[in-house]
Parts: C-alpha cells; sequence; structure tokens
C-alpha cells in the first residue's frame, strides 16, 4: 500500500468518525406542534416539547400569543416531569398583552442534583391549557421568543452541572388553527318509531372525538357511516311519547 493511499483511508476514517460524533448529538431544541382547534372550544390541551441531547435539571420558557384568539387558562407539569416532582414550577400568564413565563427547577439544594431530566426527543416539559376566543376560522402562533431588556425573557435549559446549555436551544413555534367543528345538524330521516329503530342525522363535523348522541336525556348508541356526513342512530327508549 503506498503512502498516499494510507492518507486517504486515515482521512476517510476520521471523516466518518466527525459524522457518527455529530449524528450522536441531535440539537438542544424546544418546540411546540401545530393543532387544530374548534371555535369556542375550552380546555385544549397544547404540549410544550423538548428535544434533549443531555440531561437537564430545569428550564425557563417564554411565549407570545395573542390574546383576541386564544387565551391559555393554565399550565401543567407535562408526562416528562409528573414522576421526578420539580422543587420549582411556577410563572405567570398574561391574557391582556398575550405573554406567558414559566420556570421549572428540579431540585433548589445545593446538594447533587440527583433528578433529571433524560435524554429523549418529544420529551413533553409543558401542557398548556388553551381556551379558543377568535369568533372566525383562521390561525395563530404560540411564538417561543427570547427577548432582552430588563427583566430579559428567554428560553433556557440547564445541564446536568446547573449550567445553561450552549448554544441556546433551537426554538420552533406552534400554529394553531381553529374553525368550526362543533357537530352541525342540517336534517333528520325516519325519526320516529319505537325504541330500537334506527334513523339517520346528516350534517359536519360528525367525525371529531367526543361525540355523544342523546335522545331525551338518554344516551343513545350510533356509528358513523362512509361519508363522513351521516349518522345512524338507535333511538333508546323514553319515558314519554314523540
Amino acid at each position: 500500500m503506498d503512502q498516499h493511499s494510507s492518507k486517504m483511508k486515515l482521512l476517510l476514517a476520521a471523516c466518518l468518525l466527525v459524522a457518527m460524533n455529530s449524528s450522536a448529538h441531535g440539537a438542544n431544541r424546544f418546540r411546540i406542534e401545530d393543532e387544530q382547534l374548534a371555535i369556542g372550544s375550552t380546555g385544549n390541551v397544547v404540549a410544550v416539547l423538548a428535544d434533549l441531547d443531555q440531561e437537564t435539571v430545569g428550564f425557563s420558557i417564554h411565549l407570545r400569543f395573542d390574546p383576541n384568539r386564544v387565551r391559555i387558562a393554565e399550565v401543567r407539569a407535562g408526562t416528562g416531569l409528573l414522576a421526578l416532582e420539580p422543587e420549582f414550577s411556577d410563572g405567570f400568564i398574561d391574557n391582556d398583552s398575550g405573554e406567558l413565563v414559566h420556570g421549572v427547577v428540579l431540585s433548589l439544594g445545593e446538594a447533587i442534583v440527583e433528578s433529571r431530566i433524560a435524554p429523549g426527543q418529544g420529551v413533553e416539559l409543558l401542557q398548556l391549557v388553551v381556551d379558543v376566543v377568535a369568533g372566525e376560522a383562521g390561525s395563530t402562533v404560540l411564538d417561543l421568543e427570547n427577548t432582552s431588556g430588563s427583566p430579559a425573557r428567554r428560553n433556557v435549559m440547564t445541564d446536568g452541572s446547573g449550567n445553561s446549555v450552549s448554544p441556546a436551544p433551537q426554538l420552533a413555534d406552534g400554529r394553531l388553527s381553529y374553525q368550526q367543528l362543533n357537530p352541525v345538524i342540517k336534517h333528520v330521516q325516519g325519526n320516529s318509531g319505537v325504541a330500537g329503530n334506527p334513523f339517520l342525522v346528516v350534517g359536519l363535523n360528525f367525525n371529531q372525538p367526543g361525540l355523544r348522541v342523546e335522545i331525551c336525556g338518554n344516551e343513545a348508541e350510533h356509528q358513523l357511516l362512509g361519508d363522513g356526513q351521516t349518522l345512524q342512530i338507535f333511538a333508546p327508549a323514553c319515558n314519554s311519547e314523540g
């Protein structure tokens, strides 16, 4: 083997090692996934997720939103935090200006922190409880934002040594789309007869999760037909005629 070939093999081996090391450590990132919500809906849960390439002992979230379109009613611990029982989890929600700040520290003591958020993809850090107040279909952004000033508002991750990760985490905003998704009844076919008889209800938005059908106060068995617009309903027994 000549000297030139040996150098080329060493160079290729070095490049391969760099590529392997680069793929082993993904960028730290805060992100909010896009969601589709119903106009007028309340209690929607929107998750703040993190992609972590190292152990984390704390973080701070800052985001902006349009309070004329959505309101944030509450911030809850995400599934990635529940078992860790953070000693500090607090912040504020300003539904007048459209701003949210929330910080979490797993341990406030000076001893070595044993409780840590493990590296991973899509770790659910927080749950935002969102109400849609917009009256017309559209969309808005939950904007993860770093701001300077006094006080500065930044999206920060703290590593296992208690230092802010560097470079700072990447930020991926979430877009919330909202439209009229509540059930709309257009017309009813064959809605007379005895209990157990099927009849049809034709309308819109019957394919949303959690749909229930009630007749005279009783829940009725139903199924959505293949056109996605027709419910076949089996009438329950009622205490009155009609």
